[in-house]
């Protein structure tokens, strides 16, 4: 097959990297004849120089990541047949140029009434964006929904809001079942 010259060079008994790796965790590379680089601190980060392989420390800033999470009222009601605010159920959004959010809403919930529909929405800065619905199979049987929308880093408030089809909708969250609000922001 040949010498690639990667073999070679990396071999213990060729003598060419022994030559110039004499210490634990150097990084052998090649400028006009074989170099090591010998390591630095933890968390450095190995980047080109003019062409060349360097360690420096992180760069400060990037991607600041932030997450809510909120749990609905237990237990609470409705019998409205247009959306309404979700007890305990608002996240305001932090301010931050060029981030966004992605919000989402899983709610357990049960119907009196078979047939009854239910719906979970959310609304944005006082918009609906976005809605979802179930019909639970038979009156107190519970049922997942789950309702998403994503929107800009600019203070607004986010709310989960639902309704019942007719009869009562309660949302349940407790130690078997469980609903909950959460935010993913990135900027």
């Amino acid at each position: 097959m040949g010498n690639c010259g990667l073999i070679g060079a990396f071999s213990s008994t060729s003598g060419k990297a022994d030559t110039v790796l004499d210490t634990n965790g150097q990084i052998l590379y090649y400028n006009n004849g074989r170099k090591a680089l010998d390591k630095e601190d933890n968390d450095d980060v190995l980047t080109l120089k003019s062409g060349l392989p360097s360690w420096e420390a992180p760069s400060a800033g990037g991607a600041t990541v932030t997450v809510q999470a909120i749990t609905p009222t237990n237990a609470q009601t409705t019998t409205s047949t247009s959306l309404v605010d979700i007890d305990n159920c608002t996240i305001t959004s932090p301010v931050r140029s060029g981030g966004f959010l992605s919000w989402i809403i899983f709610a357990s919930v049960q119907n009196d009434t078979t047939g009854q529909s239910i719906g979970i929405g959310v609304e944005i800065n006082g918009s609906d964006k976005s809605s979802a619905q179930h019909t639970p199979y038979a009156a107190g049987n519970n049922a997942i929904i789950m309702s998403d929308a994503t929107d800009d880093l600019d203070g607004g408030d986010i709310v989960g809001r639902w309704h019942a089809g007719g009869g009562t909708a309660k949302i349940s969250s407790g130690s078997t079942v469980f609903s909950e609000a959460n935010t993913f922001e990135v900027s």
